[in-house]
């Protein structure tokens, strides 16, 4: 009989996408992807909850939305536009759309970032 994955701690990416990881077979889980460190590999059903790497200290997770392995620092899951995002985007709840650029107005509608201070 398949268990279903535990939520807790599940990355955001991973949590948008449950029903999905729900329907993996173990060996689905069991596999493994190399980091983008190159120091080494981790396994799916590691990567959904998010992997430090053990020699670099980098920590990483599978973006279900890019199908590729990602680190963290540099990526994170919008869980209203429900996709993965570079680090230098942010969302705008003015137009409730993602834009790029930290520092700039939003690409969609203009709304000032609030990032930027005053």
């Amino acid at each position: 009989m398949k268990k279903d994955i535990d939520t807790d701690g599940l990355t955001d990416c991973a949590q948008q996408h449950i029903e999905r990881i729900n329907s993996f077979t173990g060996n689905v889980l069991k596999r493994k992807y190399k980091l983008p460190c190159s120091c080494e590999s981790a396994a799916l059903k590691d990567l959904i909850y998010g992997y430090e790497c053990s020699e670099c200290g980098e920590l990483y997770f599978y973006s279900f939305c890019w199908q590729e392995v990602v680190q963290d620092s540099e990526t994170w899951h919008c869980n209203i536009c429900g996709t993965c995002q570079d680090s230098g985007v942010w969302h705008c709840k003015s137009c409730n759309n993602c834009t790029y650029g930290l520092t700039l107005k939003c690409e969609h509608c203009g709304k000032k970032t609030p990032f930027m201070p005053e």
